[in-house]
């Protein structure tokens, strides 16, 4: 599959670092260094000029209403008929860069990390933040899953975390990690 989506993408379209999700809106979103490429029977590149805040994508997401959410280092997007809408300022970050993003089908949060300001989870018109005084072990968040117990995974560059209720449980190498990092 991601051979044939390379094939039919223009010639600015991303290397090894790209990755799919699929979405009601779109048959495939393509992530890349330089946007996003929406595929259905055309290929559609958004950037900038289409609204993202910024060209450097680091995440996407699709929650359970169908939603698209990408992450990047100028803040969080919602793509809303074709075009990225700007979320983050809603946020009130003081670092816009989001590194990671998971949808929790369950309960229809959307967990959004970020590259210095930690965690948030975004539910209705909620926000929540957590950082290190909560328990996480780095404000950077590398990577987010839910897995289907719903809980949250988070990779930080201090290590590893789960969200089990509401109390992070951290991995260190004394758990079988061969390193924090």
């Amino acid at each position: 599959l991601a051979s044939v989506l390379i094939e039919a993408l223009p010639d600015e379209a991303p290397g090894p670092e790209a990755q799919t999700i699929q979405s009601e809106q779109a048959d495939q979103i393509l992530r890349c260094l330089a946007g996003l490429h929406r595929m259905q029977r055309l290929c559609v590149y958004l950037a900038c000029a289409e609204g993202l805040s910024h060209p450097s994508v680091q995440a996407l997401a699709v929650d359970r209403e169908g939603r698209v959410w990408v992450g990047t280092r100028g803040g969080l997007d919602q793509i809303v008929d074709g075009r990225a809408v700007p979320f983050g300022a809603r946020l009130g970050l003081s670092d816009p860069y989001v590194s990671a993003l998971a949808a929790d089908p369950s309960s229809g949060a959307l967990w959004v990390g970020t590259y210095s300001a930690g965690l948030l989870r975004l539910e209705g018109d909620q926000v929540r933040r957590f950082a290190t005084a909560d328990g996480l072990p780095a404000d950077q968040v590398n990577a987010l899953a839910v897995d289907r117990d719903g809980r949250l995974w988070v990779a930080t560059f201090a290590g590893l975390a789960v969200l089990d209720g509401q109390r992070f449980r951290t991995f260190t190498e004394a758990d079988g990690l061969s390193s924090r990092r």
